[in-house]
Order: C-alpha cells, then structure tokens, then sequence
C-alpha cells in the first residue's frame, strides 16, 4: 500500500521519514546476507509507511514473519528480530530459540528492540538461558508520518502504562522524540503542557538540553507553539461517536495506519470460487476523492459523491465534441484527462460510494 506523499506538507516531513528509512537501512545491514525478518504484529504497520518492500528485498531479507507463539519454520540461517521491548516478546523468542536448538539447527540470531534496549528483556533472555545466543540491539523508531499533518510514535500501550501500571518510561521516548524533531525543525520558542505526564515530558526536555548543550539558533524555528495535553484530561472525547466520513470510516471499518480492510466486493467483482476475504485499501491524501471528504459530515457526502461522478461523466462527454476541433483543444482535453487520472478516479468514486452505502446501513443513516 502506497504511504501519503507528503507533498502537502506545511513542515518537510519527508526528511523525518527519509531519517527513519536510514535507521532501519542500517539495522537491517547489522546483519548482513540473507535472512529472514521477524516482526512485531503491532510494527509492520508503521514500518510500511516509512519504506517500501524492495528495501527488504534489497537488504537480504528472504521471508518476512510475524511474531507469533510456536515453532518459527524458516530455511534461513540468519533470523533477525524487530520487536516490542516487552517480556511476552521476549518469552516467544526464547521458546523458538530453544525449539531450533533442540531440532539440532544452527542459527544467528539479532534482536532490535522497539524503540531501545531495555535491562528487563536482557534479564528475561538470561532466565530463558538463550541470552548468549543473540545479538540485541534497539531500533528507535519514534516519529511516523501518517499524513500531511499527523505524526505518531505508535505507542498503544502508553496510556496503560503511566496511568495504570505507574510506569513513566514512555515519556522519555516522548521527549526524545521532541529533540529530534527539534533538530529536524529548529527549536519550539513556546512549550505548553496539562497534565502530570506532560509536565514529566516538559522537565526531561529542559534536562536533555541542558545535556545535550543544545542551543537554539535565531531565524531557524519552524514551530512556533507546541502544545500537550494529557489523555486523562479529557476522557470523554473518545467515547463519542464520530459524524466525519472518516471518523465513520473509523468506526466502522477501523483505520490502522492509513488502511482499512473492507469487503473484495466493495473495491472489484468476486472471481467465481474465490473464498471471501478482506481487501486491504490505503486512505491517505493519495486518494483525491477521499481527500476532499474526510473531514466532511457524513450528511453531505453523498451530494459530494455525486458531484464528483457528474463531473467525470460531463468530462468523458465532451469527448465526442472534440470533432473539428483543433490541435490546442485536443491537447488540452488530453490534458485534463491526464490531470484527473479517469480510471483511478472511477476505482475511488466506487470504492467510497461502496463504503459510504455500508455506513449508511450500519447506522440508518442517509448520505
């Protein structure tokens, strides 16, 4: 699936991507040759945003897996890991680790921890008795452009972990995060939080600076006013309903990073035979149409739907008109044909009056 292009964007996204798509070039050479790619169910996601599969190909990687309980079946001598910094990802690789030993095979093994190494996975891996056989290291996979003005460090687990479990540890990702994007952007003049959790991420940024020996250079801000506000402050916003298209979308279908999986009948016609299964579609600024709606009411989205579909059939009219025309107008028309991408553009209109109708039917409602 096509990651957004980021064209659009008011900052130069694409340099944190391109920074993030170096790292991964680089974790991916510490083991060299082929070998098989393990992943964290919860990270393949967010790494298709920041590269494409021939980098993996390109790298050596043979056969990508995601990490699941059981045997790890693989003819690849070299298996490396890119995981959750957790203690239940730790255990599962520990148990193939032992079953591989015990059927005799004889493996590398690299560990890269999400998003750094923690003390208690090397302690897990020293209980387990396989410390030894692997390399650990950490991939910082921090700031991920979802869209022209979203980024996220996909991080699910934080909001369990500083406010029920009492663990702060995702703060100081939060906060490195922020240096970094402050050396991509320039420094933040104006940093305002609410909440304990912001207040904790506003003192570590004040003690890495003053580590670092950061300074902020006149002229070079790109950021004029950050702003962080605690989950807890407000808990009553998620619990909402959303009346967007693509908050309905959302709700409906799920969005997880920028895909949605919906029925194959909704994108193309079923082949006769074909077992049902869902269809995996990219919604980001790529899609024209979508583009153009998602953050309208979901009231208004058929007469936008519509609009768009006069528009295409007045275009493919004014086809049989270009007879006796001349070179210009023929070359202009062949230019606005170009520019509105007609196949494509009849795919979306389908596409999203197959998923708006759906909506529709899940909550009575009329578009």
């Amino acid at each position: 699936m096509a990651a957004p292009s980021l064209t659009g964007a008011t900052l130069p996204l694409q340099s944190l991507k391109s920074q993030a798509e170096k790292e991964l070039s680089e974790c991916l050479d510490s083991m060299r040759g082929k070998k098989a790619l393990v992943l964290d169910p919860s990270i393949s996601g967010p790494l298709g945003l920041i590269t494409e599969k021939q980098l993996l190909k390109d790298k050596g990687v043979e056969r990508t897996y995601h990490l699941s309980k059981g045997n790890l079946d693989t003819d690849q001598r070299q298996i490396l890991y890119i995981v959750r910094a957790d203690i239940p990802s730790m255990k599962i690789i520990a148990d193939q680790i032992h079953a591989h030993i015990k059927e005799n095979m004889t493996k590398e093994y690299k560990v890269l921890l999400v998003p750094r190494k923690s003390i208690i996975c090397e302690r897990v891996l020293e209980e387990e008795g396989v410390y030894g056989n692997v390399s650990l290291g950490e991939f910082a996979m921090d700031l991920i452009p979802v869209e022209e003005d979203v980024l996220s460090m996909e991080m699910p687990m934080s909001f369990r972990e500083c406010f029920l479990e009492q663990d702060r540890t995702s703060m100081y990702y939060v906060a490195r995060a922020i240096m970094k994007m402050q050396a991509a952007f320039g420094g933040i003049p104006v940093v305002r939080g609410k909440g304990v959790c912001s207040k904790a991420v506003m003192d570590l940024l004040i003690r890495m600076k003053r580590e670092s020996g950061y300074q902020e250079l006149p002229g070079e801000q790109m950021i004029d006013e950050l702003v962080m506000i605690d989950r807890n402050v407000d808990m009553v916003t998620p619990m909402l309903t959303q009346l967007t298209y693509e908050g309905l979308i959302d709700e409906v279908f799920r969005i997880n990073n920028g895909i949605a999986e919906v029925d194959p009948s909704m994108v193309a016609a079923q082949q006769q035979g074909q077992a049902p299964k869902r269809v995996k579609v990219a919604l980001n600024s790529n899609d024209k149409v979508f583009q153009d709606l998602r953050d309208s009411n979901f009231s208004i989205v058929g007469t936008g739907l519509k609009k768009r579909a006069l528009l295409l059939q007045q275009v493919e009219q004014e086809r049989h008109k270009l007879q006796g025309q001349g070179v210009s107008e023929i070359k202009d028309y062949v230019k606005r044909l170009k520019e509105m991408n007609i196949q494509q553009e009849k795919s979306l209109l389908s596409l999203h009056t197959n998923m708006a109708s759906e909506i529709g039917k899940h909550y009575g409602l009329c578009c």
